[in-house]
């Protein structure tokens, strides 16, 4: 028997400041202690973009896009051609939008929330990638969700996986959630909501 617990970020209870404090904290974990995630993912995502000559990369419930950021600045310094779409349940359209106007031509976001459960499939050409956002699903509508994509190219990537160094990544996970009000001290949106 296998244990579920749910996420706070998945409750619709749970206030938009929570949430964008939670994305933060999160963000912030990735970079400091899975650091490598976003940027195997981003590489394994822009490798298979290359390989079926595909022209955009959809990523399904960005969160804060740090899947998106890293892809779109690969394409901006190799020079690709691929264009990088996100949009999320929650966006956070000020991000987002910063995210565009670094990565003008590159980059679109959707700013209105997209339920990627009931949103209209991307083109059959595109990539569809969910990135540490697949286990959201609740897993009585992941079948459906695949079935759902059959046909289309998907990628899904997951920043904890069960090995050693995600177990202690997890483990210490409490340490960059502490750090991350210090980390965004410097940032005047949001400084004392994360404390």
């Amino acid at each position: 028997m296998k244990w579920t617990i749910g996420e706070f970020m998945d409750q619709s209870w749970v206030p938009d400041s929570l949430h964008a404090t939670l994305r933060d904290v999160l963000g912030f974990h990735l970079r400091l202690t899975l650091g490598y995630y976003y940027r195997w993912a981003a590489a394994e995502a822009l490798a298979k973009a290359k390989r079926l000559g595909a022209s955009k990369v959809v990523e399904l419930g960005a969160g804060s896009a740090g899947f998106s950021e890293t892809l779109a600045r690969m394409v901006r310094d190799r020079g690709e051609d691929l264009t990088v779409e996100i949009s999320d349940l929650h966006p956070q359209p000020a991000r987002y939008r910063e995210l565009e106007q670094m990565f003008p031509g590159i980059v679109s976001a959707h700013v209105e929330p997209l339920n990627f459960l009931t949103r209209t499939e991307p083109s059959p050409t595109d990539i569809v990638v969910f990135s540490a956002a697949f286990h959201h699903i609740p897993k009585g509508d992941r079948h459906a969700v695949l079935a759902g994509m059959r046909g289309r190219r998907v990628l899904i990537f997951e920043s904890v996986t069960r090995n050693l160094p995600s177990i202690f990544g997890c483990a210490v996970g409490f340490l960059p959630a502490a750090l991350t009000p210090l980390y965004f001290l410097g940032t005047a949106q949001g400084r004392w909501r994360r404390f």
